[in-house]
């Protein structure tokens, strides 16, 4: 590991800390995607005994992303096929519940471990022209993507930071003394979590909920985070939106159990 002089010190729980995930870029593409296909937006593959996901106000959820777990590299824990979506309201707080992050009701994760085209909706027309004219997230219907397994390394602004460190960030370097403003804006710029992923560390730009808020701090693990990406997507002020849940939910394929939030600049 070839890290700054200043942070050299800190080698050992950076490197402890080493966790894999998977990378995620936005693909345009020209033509309609495949109901099963891995993608950002456009319609799912939903079996004829599941309803579309509606919200408080029986309008449809949008499609967030449908991640196939056959396209994209394993990781630990997470499944190796099967089908993961997330919706979300098409409202003004794109579907989070400031009260209790965990309330599917504005939003929901839906998960198929098998797939059978003989058994899939394929009539959407009752979406066709649905979305608020004020709702802007993402900028065309959908994108593919790709997938790429890589290492993230903890950074300053999630609780995980105090399980390799000791303490929280802010403490952490304060003990630093004179050099600790510098240290910790190196840290915070070599270790960024920034990027849509799977797995991995998380990016805010308002600081980890689940250290304000105890109660969410069973929900360890990042499912799922879509980044502001240009004008490809866009959470409000360039923000970022992250799904979190449980180790033992996810090794046990329950996604009833979520944490869903969203901020911005």
């Amino acid at each position: 590991m070839n890290l700054p002089k200043e942070l050299q010190p800190y080698q050992a729980q950076i490197e402890k800390s080493a966790l894999e995930y998977v990378q995620i870029q936005l693909v345009e593409s020209e033509t309609n995607l495949e109901l099963t296909q891995s993608k950002v937006g456009g319609l799912p593959y939903l079996p004829h005994e599941i309803a579309y996901p509606r919200d408080t106000e029986n309008e449809p959820m949008l499609l967030l992303a449908q991640l196939n777990f056959a396209e994209i590299p394993h990781l630990q824990h997470f499944p190796k096929s099967g089908i993961l979506q997330f919706y979300i309201a098409m409202d003004d707080v794109c579907g989070i519940d400031f009260d209790n992050l965990t309330t599917q009701t504005n939003f929901r994760v839906l998960f198929h471990p098998t797939i059978d085209l003989s058994n899939c909706q394929n009539d959407f027309s009752f979406l066709e022209g649905i979305q608020n004219e004020d709702f802007y997230l993402l900028e065309q219907n959908e994108y593919a993507l790709q997938f790429k397994k890589s290492i993230n390394y903890v950074s300053a602004q999630t609780i995980d930071f105090e399980t390799f460190f000791g303490a929280d960030a802010w403490n952490f370097f304060t003990q630093l003394g004179e050099k600790r403003d510098e240290i910790h804006e190196l840290y915070w710029e070599t270790f960024q979590s920034e990027g849509h992923k799977i797995g991995g560390y998380p990016f805010f730009t308002q600081g980890d909920p689940r250290e304000r808020q105890k109660q969410y701090r069973a929900y360890n693990i990042l499912l799922f985070q879509l980044d502001s990406d240009g004008d490809r997507v866009l959470w409000g002020d360039s923000g970022v939106g992250n799904f979190f849940i449980s180790l033992e939910d996810l090794q046990n394929l329950n996604f009833d159990n979520i944490l869903y939030t969203w901020d911005c600049c």
